[in-house]
C-alpha cells in the first residue's frame, strides 16, 4: 500500500486509480514466463490497487516447480510477480515416469530426459518423511564433484542405513541415516577416500574409513 494513503484514498485508487499495463515476471529459470502469466490471470486494465495479490500468488504457487511467490505493485501501472523455483536434488522413478525431488523432499514435476541427478530408492518420498529429509541432506552435503558421481541412494542394513551407488560400479556405505550429526563429517572424508582404488567405501565412521574390493 502507498504510504500516507487513507482507507478512503485506497478505495478511490481501487475504483479509479491507474490500471495495470504490465505484468512483470521475475525469478524464473525453468518455468516458462507464459505459465506464470497465465496463472496470474489477465490483469490488464484492472486498477492496480484493486488487484487481488493474494489470489494471484495462490494461483502461481500451484504451478509445479514453484517454491514461493511474492506479488507486489510497482506504481503507477506494473504488477510484479517474483517467483522462487524449487531446486531439484534427486529423481524418483514412478509408474508415471521419473519425477524431480526438491531439496525439501517434495516431488513436483516430470524430470527432463537428460537430467543427471541421483535416483532416490526409498519406500516413501515426502517432505515429512525423516529418511527423505536425511537423504536430500546427504546429497546437499556432498561436494559437487562427488555428488555428480552418485547414481542412486537407497536403504541398507534393514532400512536403518544409507547406501550410495556411484559410477564405475562403486558403493558407499553411509551408515545410520538417522545419525544426521555425522553427515558433514562423512561428506568431508568421502571425496579423498574415493581417490583410493576400491569398490566398497565405508564412511559410517568418518574417523575410521575402510575401503575394500567387493
Amino acid at each position: 500500500m502507498l504510504l500516507g494513503v487513507s482507507a478512503a484514498g485506497w478505495w478511490a485508487l481501487g475504483e479509479y486509480g491507474p490500471p495495470v499495463a504490465t505484468v512483470q515476471v521475475d525469478g524464473t529459470r525453468q518455468i516458462p514466463v507464459r505459465d506464470v502469466e497465465d496463472a496470474a490471470g489477465d490483469q490488464t486494465g484492472v486498477p492496480l490497487a484493486a488487484v487481488d495479490t493474494d489470489g494471484v500468488a495462490a494461483r502461481v504457487s500451484a504451478i509445479p516447480g514453484v517454491a514461493a511467490v511474492e506479488v507486489d505493485r510497482s506504481w503507477p501501472d506494473t504488477l510484479v510477480v517474483v517467483v522462487t523455483e524449487r531446486t531439484p536434488a534427486a529423481v524418483l522413478d514412478t509408474p508415471d515416469g521419473p519425477k524431480l525431488v526438491d531439496v525439501t523432499g517434495f516431488v513436483y514435476r516430470d524430470a527432463p530426459p537428460d537430467v543427471r541427478l541421483p535416483r532416490l530408492q526409498l519406500p516413501r518420498i515426502a517432505p515429512d518423511d525423516p529418511a527423505t529429509l536425511a537423504a536430500v541432506g546427504v546429497l546437499q552435503a556432498l561436494p559437487v564433484p562427488v555428488r555428480d558421481q552418485v547414481q542412486t541412494l537407497s536403504l541398507g542394513g534393514g532400512g536403518s542405513t544409507f547406501e550410495l551407488g556411484f559410477t564405475e560400479d562403486r558403493r558407499v556405505l553411509w551408515g545410520p541415516w538417522a545419525d544426521t550429526g555425522q553427515t558433514v563429517a562423512r561428506a568431508r572424508v568421502l571425496g579423498p577416500v574415493l581417490q583410493r582404488p576400491g569398490a566398497v567405501y565405508d564412511v559410517s565412521s568418518p574417523s575410521l574409513v575402510t575401503v575394500r574390493q567387493r
